[in-house]
């Protein structure tokens, strides 16, 4: 892999994105530690895959590390504005998602183009959204809660793992659509939001993924009455194996 040389970000669904990356460079790639940034707490859906990635990309090029560092913050704005400002070299990646996008697209301000400023390297994985409960929550399926809602407006409180994000943003097309009010409750992560359910700090969780699910343990989930086909499927060894994007230049 010679003559990378653009600043790098994971981003999609989520994807791999290569900031700002320059013609090549003379100099053999990886030159020195890969960084992979992820824009969300550790323990999360993200955080996981990443370091899944990470691994299996130090067991395919022996004698390079792979490391993934946390910048939770802001929808995700702090980690793409870190790569942003990262040596365009290709050592520093940010693993994004679809909230990265958005965060990007929304916040002018941050003076950031997705398309200008990062090129998608790889697709990294995909994830379903989750409305998750605890066992003691009377609702068991999307109709239920949308009613329960409609005789406790304001009161149900769902936590997401931040604000402007895709959890966030489905949510509210979620209230607009069925006339609803819930009271948002916004976290640095999806393992933070979850741990909030867990401890009955809110009555639901938006997740991008639910690990115990996934895995075929109970995991009390709020369940359209049809759950599309293998939304969930039973857990399996992970093997990342990003299908390449094309580039943005």
């Amino acid at each position: 892999m010679d003559g990378i040389g653009r600043r790098g970000t994971l981003l999609g669904a989520p994807l791999l994105l290569a900031a700002g990356l320059r013609p090549a460079a003379a100099q053999a790639w990886p030159a020195r530690p890969v960084r992979f940034v992820v824009g969300f707490a550790a323990g999360g859906a993200n955080d996981i895959m990443a370091r899944l990635l990470a691994a299996r990309l130090g067991e395919r090029l022996p004698g390079t590390t792979f490391l993934v560092e946390n910048r939770p913050g802001a929808g995700t704005l702090l980690a793409a504005e870190h790569v942003a400002r990262a040596a365009p070299d290709g050592h520093t990646f940010l693993y994004a998602s679809s909230s990265t996008l958005i965060t990007l697209l929304v916040n002018r301000g941050a003076g950031l183009n997705p398309t200008q400023d990062f090129a998608a390297v790889a697709m990294a994985q995909s994830s379903p959204l989750l409305l998750v409960s605890r066992p003691d929550f009377p609702a068991r399926t999307l109709p239920e809660v949308i009613r329960l809602a409609r005789e406790r407006p304001g009161r149900l409180t769902v936590s997401h793992p931040g604000t402007g994000g895709i959890n966030h943003l489905s949510l509210a097309v979620l209230m607009r659509r069925e006339g609803i009010e819930l009271t948002l409750v916004p976290f640095n992560g999806n393992q933070p939001a979850l741990t909030a359910l867990v401890r009955g700090d809110v009555d639901l969780a938006s997740d991008s993924s639910s690990p115990p699910a996934r895995c075929g343990r109970p995991a009390p989930s709020v369940r359209s009455p049809s759950p599309a086909p293998g939304a969930l499927p039973p857990c399996r060894r992970c093997r990342p194996s990003p299908r390449p994007c094309r580039a943005t230049r």
